[in-house]
């Protein structure tokens, strides 16, 4: 009861926009799962979406997600979607480590294609998305942020849409396709 009581309240901090308070009743939600043998409640709460908003706990983030990836079968669906997470914390963290990374998020997509998950690749390929525009890898990020975008508008996904529609925006702008970038934000204000 306790760690479902630190979950929902970390969830509504989320929607509060309280991201330190949300983080850390998420983390104790984590931790109080592990403690208890909740393996699905420590997953849940690593993925907690407070996490992606919080540049000042990246390290601490990887560590958790480090932990909740020990409890899952490496290549398990939720091993799946914690690597989405644990590839867009470490593209962003600090200085980014893009080819960790990558590697995180091709072991997510090549996990949610095997799975025919069309929700766990959207969120993939939005958080490629962001990893490839933090690396100035602007082609990519435009090809990835368009395949989560299509893939979104199939399963109701507005944050994998979301995601990439705004990079995807800021990457033609970089590329010089200020017609298509303005498509993109029309459609992200949409």
């Amino acid at each position: 009861e306790t760690a479902a009581l630190l979950f929902g309240l970390g969830r509504a901090q989320v929607a509060l926009l309280r991201r330190e308070e949300a983080w850390a009743s998420l983390y104790r939600a984590f931790n109080y799962c592990i403690e208890v043998g909740d393996v699905a409640g420590a997953i849940a709460a690593a993925e907690g979406p407070v996490f992606f908003s919080l540049p000042s706990r990246y390290v601490e983030t990887a560590e958790l997600i480090t932990r909740a990836l020990a409890l899952v079968t490496p290549e398990s669906h939720e091993a799946g979607r914690l690597l989405s997470c644990y590839g867009r914390i470490l593209g962003r963290m600090g200085e980014g480590d893009y080819d960790a990374a990558k590697e995180a998020l091709d072991r997510a997509l090549s996990i949610a294609e095997r799975d025919g998950d069309t929700a766990l690749e959207a969120e993939t390929q939005a958080n490629a998305t962001v990893v490839d525009w933090w690396h100035f890898h602007w082609h990519e990020s435009v090809q990835k942020g368009l395949r989560a975008i299509e893939l979104a508008g199939r399963t109701d996904n507005p944050y994998a849409e979301l995601t990439a529609r705004w990079h995807v925006a800021l990457a033609l702008c970089v590329i010089g396709d200020s017609e298509r970038a303005r498509h993109q934000a029309a459609a992200q204000l949409a």
